[in-house]
C-alpha cells in the first residue's frame, strides 16, 4: 500500500487542504487521543477510500494513506499503520461480498505478494527513467483491459485445479505484483487485479475478489506491527472503520451489478490514469549537499 499518485495535483491540493479544514488536527496532535471534530471527516474518508475499495478492488489504503497524511497531518507511519488497520475489515467485507472460496490461491498469490513487496525494497527501481517505463507497462495494462474479450459466464464459477504449474503462475504474479507497486509507489492490488485478469485467466470480478482477499494476509502483519510500536491513530480507527466497511459493501453490491464487461471498462480506465500519473510525474528535487571545507577553499 502506497501513496495516491497525483493525477491533478491543483484539484487534489484543494480537496485535502478542504479535508485538513474539517479533520482540525495539526501535526503535534495526538493520534491515540479523541478528536471530535475529527469523526465526521474521518467517517466520510473511510466511506470514500471504501467505495473506491469494493468498486475496484484495490484495497482502503490506495487513497486513506494520502488522506491521512495530508489532510489530517498525520506522520507518514501513523498514516500508513491506521490505513492498514483499517483495511484489513474492508478487506474482508470485499473477500466476502466478492464470494472468494479458493483460499488456497489466495495463499500463493500472498505468498509471492510479498516476496515481491521484500525484493522491491532492497533495489533501486525508482529512477525517473525507470519509473516511465514501468507507468508505461500499467498503461499498456489498462489498454490490454479494454482489448480484452470478456469471458463467458454461463453458470457457477468452476474451479481450475491447482496444480503445480498453475501455483508457480500464482506465485510469479503475485511476485511481479508486489515488485511492481513497490517501484510505482501504488498498492498492491492496483497492479495485481489487471494480472490475475489478464494473465490467469480470471474474470474481472473473481480478480478483484481474490485482489481483496489477498490483502488480507498481506496486510495483517504489517497491522500487528504498527499496532505494537503505536502507530495506529486510534482516535480515528473507529470512524474510520465504519466508514471503510460500509462503502466496501455498498460499491461492491454496486460493482456485482455492473456486471463483468462494464467493471473491467472501468478498471481499465482507472489503469490508464495510474499510469498517466507515474509517467507524467516529476522527480522530487534533490536538495543541493552542503560544501565542505575542502571545497569551499
Amino acid at each position: 500500500m502506497k501513496d495516491l499518485p497525483a493525477l491533478s495535483r491543483p484539484a487534489s491540493q484543494s480537496a485535502f487542504r478542504a479535508l485538513h479544514t474539517a479533520f482540525a488536527m495539526s501535526p503535534e496532535s495526538d493520534p491515540s487521543q479523541d478528536h471530535p471534530r475529527a469523526i465526521l471527516p474521518a467517517l466520510f474518508s473511510g466511506l470514500l477510500a471504501g467505495g473506491v475499495n469494493g468498486f475496484l478492488g484495490i484495497g482502503a489504503g490506495f487513497m486513506l494513506v494520502p488522506m491521512l497524511s495530508r489532510a489530517a497531518k498525520l506522520r507518514g507511519s501513523v498514516a500508513m499503520g491506521t490505513a492498514l488497520a483499517v483495511t484489513l475489515p474492508a478487506a474482508l467485507i470485499g473477500a466476502v461480498q466478492y464470494q472468494v472460496q479458493d483460499w488456497a490461491v489466495v495463499l500463493l498469490v500472498a505468498l509471492g505478494c510479498v516476496a515481491g513487496a521484500v525484493l522491491g525494497s532492497r533495489i533501486t527501481l525508482g529512477a525517473p527513467a525507470i519509473r516511465r517505463w514501468l507507468g508505461l507497462l500499467l498503461l499498456a495494462g489498462g489498454v490490454g483491459m479494454f482489448l480484452r474479450s470478456p469471458l463467458p459466464v454461463t453458470g457457477p464459477p468452476v474451479a481450475v485445479p491447482l496444480d503445480g504449474v498453475r501455483a508457480l503462475l500464482l506465485i510469479g504474479l503475485g511476485l511481479g505484483a508486489g515488485l511492481l507497486s513497490a517501484a510505482v509507489n501504488t498498492g498492491t492490488g492496483v497492479v495485481l487485479v489487471p494480472l490475475l485478469a489478464l494473465g490467469a485467466g480470471f474474470t474481472q470480478l473473481e480478480a478483484q475478489g481474490l485482489a481483496l482477499a489477498v490483502t488480507v494476509p498481506v496486510s495483517f502483519p504489517g497491522a500487528l506491527l504498527h499496532f505494537a510500536r503505536g502507530t495506529v491513530a486510534s482516535g480515528l480507527l473507529g470512524p474510520l472503520c465504519v466508514g471503510a466497511v460500509a462503502g466496501t459493501a455498498l460499491m461492491g453490491y454496486v460493482a456485482h451489478a455492473a456486471g463483468n464487461p462494464t467493471l473491467r471498462l472501468f478498471y481499465a480506465l482507472f489503469l490508464i490514469l495510474v499510469g498517466l500519473s507515474v509517467v507524467l510525474r516529476r522527480p522530487a528535487p534533490t536538495e543541493p549537499k552542503p560544501p565542505t571545507e575542502s571545497g569551499s577553499e
